[in-house]
């Protein structure tokens, strides 16, 4: 009876009629039921919902993480090849500038070797050329004290003119071994 007297009422009120307060009462209640119905699905749905946002969220993390993961070993991968890759290069370097020290070592000791054969060479042409001048004013002192001889003795003037005629004759050998005094 008080569902057909509750519908009797909501006619009513809908055609603008007015209602009784136990109607009224009636559809509090009424609603207040519904209410709490639709409240324990609307916090158990709003509780899932929310565990759903946490599980995304959650996956959203751990999937960045993954990838961080994955950047950072990477990183590492790539500075570890850098670092390796630096490293043979600095050894070839090395190696390269060891070998050039070598040959520089080699080619200074081969300049000091030649500088001093050349020194030598210096020394004993030096000495030679000397000599040679020594040997010049010498001959040219016999040739001038044999000239002396000859004049003063004219018995010997044949075996002088022998010797004059001597002197003009070129030594090839001879002038071509003496250097040019300067």
């Amino acid at each position: 009876m008080i569902r057909t007297e509750f519908i009797k009422e909501s006619i009513d009120f809908s055609l603008g009629l007015l209602i009784s307060t136990n109607t009224l009462e009636l559809k509090l209640c009424a609603s207040e039921e519904a209410r709490k119905r639709l409240q324990d699905p609307y916090f158990l749905l709003h509780s899932r919902l929310k565990e759903k946002d946490q599980r995304i969220d959650h996956a959203r993390c751990t999937r960045w993480e993954k990838e961080c993961l994955l950047y950072d070993r990477d990183r590492e991968a790539l500075m570890e090849f850098a670092n390796e890759a630096m490293m043979k290069g600095l050894k070839r370097f090395e190696v390269c500038v060891l070998d050039i020290e070598d040959e520089l070592k080699n080619a200074l000791e081969e300049l000091e070797e030649y500088k001093k054969k050349c020194e030598k060479h210096m020394v004993s042409e030096t000495q030679l050329i000397e000599e040679l001048h020594l040997m010049r004013e010498k001959i040219t002192m016999l040739e001038q004290s044999r000239l002396q001889e000859c004049s003063d003795n004219p018995i010997h003037y044949s075996k002088c003119s022998s010797l004059k005629a001597d002197d003009q004759i070129p030594h090839p050998h001879v002038l071509s071994a003496m250097p040019v005094s300067e």
